[in-house]
């Protein structure tokens, strides 16, 4: 039987113009890992990616020293399935909602993507709004719009 390796991507860029890509830390993460993969012998029969760039370079991370090492990996192949939902989509659709049930999140708001404490403390008044079915908007994503765990 054979076994499947789910990574997630490394650290993205927070608070930057540009989320999706890999933060220094994400790229030396990846790297870590491509080394750490090398290391203990993995060679897999295939590999995929999603579509987002941070998925897509902590991939290529293990390609490229894969490559560097001379040893042979099957073609990277890109899955839009992999994709993470959009939780900016979710945040900027409720967050005007959350504000106004929660007065001592004005702050946080102000501050939202400059600090990761704020960050966090909406995030987290979102997310639960949402799992709970609390928020709804016609053509955002709900919480059960995504498969069970459990089955």
């Amino acid at each position: 039987m054979g076994t499947l390796y789910m990574i997630r991507h490394g650290q993205a860029s927070f608070g930057s113009a540009n989320y999706d890509l890999l933060s220094e830390t994400g790229v030396l993460q990846s790297r870590i890992l491509a080394e750490y993969l090398l290391a203990v012998g993995l060679t897999p029969d295939a590999l995929y990616s999603g579509a987002m760039e941070r998925q897509k370079d902590t991939a290529g991370a293990m390609v490229s020293l894969y490559r560097e090492k001379e040893i042979p990996l099957p073609a990277l192949r890109i899955e839009n399935a992999f994709n993470e939902c959009s939780s900016r989509e979710i945040i900027l659709s409720y967050v005007t909602v959350t504000a106004g049930e929660d007065s001592s999140l004005k702050e946080d708001l102000s501050r939202f993507y400059a600090y990761k404490k704020a960050f966090q403390r909406v995030f987290e008044k979102i997310l639960m709004g949402w799992v709970k079915g609390e928020y709804r908007k016609p053509g955002s994503a709900t919480w059960e719009d995504f498969p069970s765990v459990s089955g």
